[in-house]
Parts: C-alpha cells; sequence; structure tokens
C-alpha cells in the first residue's frame, strides 16, 4: 500500500500515459474524401476524460472554418468533415 506521500510522488498511480491518434475526414461537394491524422500524448486517469488539441500539419485552419460535421443519416455527397479516433495504445496494469 502506498502512502499518500508516495502516490503524489508517482504519476502512474492516478493518471496513466496514453498515445492517441485522430483521423479527421473532409469531403467535398461531390462527396470526395480527404484524411489526415494528427497523433498526441495524453495524461488521463483511469475511467477519467481528458481534454487534448492536436496539430493537423496536412490542414489549413481556412480549409476547415467554413465547413461543418457530416450527419451521420445523411448520405448525400456534399462538403462536409468528420473526426474519429483512429488508434490508441496506453498503459494497462
Amino acid at each position: 500500500m502506498l502512502d499518500s506521500r508516495e502516490e503524489s510522488l508517482n504519476p502512474f498511480v492516478q493518471q496513466s500515459p496514453t498515445w492517441i491518434r485522430i483521423s479527421v475526414s473532409i469531403f467535398d461537394k461531390e462527396g470526395t474524401e480527404k484524411e489526415v491524422f494528427a497523433e498526441t500524448p495524453i495524461w488521463i486517469a483511469p475511467l477519467g476524460e481528458a481534454e487534448f488539441k492536436v496539430e493537423l500539419p496536412d490542414l489549413e485552419s481556412k480549409q476547415i472554418e467554413s465547413i461543418e460535421f457530416c450527419e451521420h443519416d445523411d448520405t448525400t455527397p456534399k462538403a462536409c468533415m468528420t473526426w474519429g479516433v483512429a488508434g490508441m495504445k496506453g498503459l494497462a496494469i
């Protein structure tokens, strides 16, 4: 059993290092997809939540400023974007 002093010195007790790969898909008005990926490490508490940001080096902000998120129920080709987690690695004990 760890005492409170040991817990505060060991970040693995309260948080786990995790690596995630994010996928962003941008569709033009004809429905052609351009997919880009970004990766970032994050620290997250077990069964917790974490906020994170990723840099998308293959995209300029003006490319996505006016694009709305795609509606999952609508399959009509249109300019929109989606994102998701494409991969994840982390510590499991």
